[in-house]
């Protein structure tokens, strides 16, 4: 599964994984992106599964991963890339600017992670990759509501992955701390 896999990191992300032999679902938002990264894990000889989900919303989440497990199989990876972001002063950002990011970037990788650890945990396998950003270490001007999105999946995923050492659990959760790119 890899949420954002419509374009730019989620897009290749996916392809990679194709690539290497793994069936992918790619949950986003948008028909042509999902089509597009679709083919593209078809073309690498492998299924694929388009799922037009907003990652905000958990029930929805919840209800695409019922769907990925029926038509192809158990998940043993799960990319968390979904993001939005603004470009504004703090101050010229809406409040429901703000939520909208905090809900998508922030969020939608909770979501993510816990609906993936409902069906890692039990089978004591697969591995969790939230995509952070150097944000989450040096924040920037004009990015306050993604820097502090990109801080909490920090703290949030931290947190977890010292709670399944804790009960030594075989499931993995990692991060990657990508630069800024230009990724439409």
């Amino acid at each position: 599964m890899v949420t954002g896999g419509s374009a730019g990191v989620g897009r290749a992300t996916a392809e990679l994984l194709a690539r290497r032999g793994y069936d992918v679902a790619v949950m986003a938002r948008g028909g042509a992106g999902l089509a597009g990264a679709v083919e593209d894990i078809e073309r690498q000889g492998r299924r694929g599964l388009g799922l037009d989900v907003d990652v905000s919303d958990d029930k929805a989440v919840q209800e695409a991963v019922e769907r990925c497990e029926i038509e192809l199989g158990e998940i043993d990876a799960w990319v968390n890339d979904a993001f939005v972001g603004t470009l504004a002063f703090s101050w010229d950002t809406s409040i429901e600017e703000f939520r909208r990011v905090m809900d998508v970037t922030c969020f939608g990788q909770v979501h993510g992670t816990l609906t993936a650890l409902s069906l890692m945990r039990p089978r004591d396998r697969g591995v969790i990759v939230n995509v952070g950003s150097a944000m989450a270490v040096r924040s920037i001007p004009l990015q306050a509501p993604y820097c502090a999105a990109k801080h909490a999946v920090k703290g949030f995923s931290e947190s977890v992955m010292t709670e399944l050492a804790q009960e030594k659990s075989k499931v993995r959760v990692c991060m990657v701390q990508l630069p800024g790119l230009n990724t439409p």
